[in-house]
């Protein structure tokens, strides 16, 4: 069953994923009113007719990461059956959690990616520490081993991933076949201007 099928109407869905995942500030996204140039209207096109790789959409805050994602809400409920959406500390806290004693977090953090498509937005927003690194670079090679669309945000730029995370992480993030959007430019701070 798809995701509309569980609603009354598409936009009912919609409405519904926007306001748990992105909250009020987002209800109404769409791609239509993306504010973005050009060219960047046509990668994201471009991988929406064919989602199978990562989207990684990283630059200066303020530029519609995450308005981004709200918007594509419309789009993934027509086209896909599950879909999560996580900040990427909401999924550490999530994983701590289910340190009981008794549980792998591995099986708990499998379970939260397995879904036909994900968003992990904020990616570095966090102090990283070597297990935050470990459970992202879990999500990067399961969702690049499955080919299963992916979407991730970050305010890092490509140097900044570089010095951050493994290089296990980076050749899988920024394979040749992933659609990477990287719009350095605090003046497009949309919060501030």
């Amino acid at each position: 069953m798809s995701i509309q099928q569980r609603f009354k109407s598409k936009e009912a869905a919609v409405d519904f994923y926007q306001r748990a995942y992105f909250k009020e500030r987002y209800i109404g996204a769409s791609l239509a009113k993306l504010e973005t140039d050009d060219k960047v209207i046509k990668q994201i096109m471009d991988w929406i007719k064919n989602p199978k790789h990562f989207l990684v959409f990283h630059g200066s805050a303020g530029i519609g990461k995450t308005y981004f994602c709200a918007a594509l809400v419309e789009w993934i409920v027509e086209t896909f059956e599950t879909f999560r959406y996580y900040k990427i500390e909401d999924l550490h806290s999530r994983l701590r959690q289910s340190f009981d004693g008794n549980t792998d977090y591995h099986k708990v953090l499998e379970y939260a990616i397995d879904d036909d498509i994900i968003i992990i937005d904020d990616i570095g927003s966090d102090k990283i520490s070597e297990w935050k690194e470990e459970v992202f670079f879990s999500i990067v090679d399961e969702r690049y081993n499955t080919m299963k669309p992916t979407i991730f945000t970050s305010n890092l730029s490509r140097d900044e991933f570089e010095k951050t995370y493994h290089k296990r992480i980076i050749s899988r993030l920024f394979a040749k076949e992933n659609t990477v959007i990287e719009i350095l430019d605090d003046s497009k701070d949309r919060r501030l201007n």
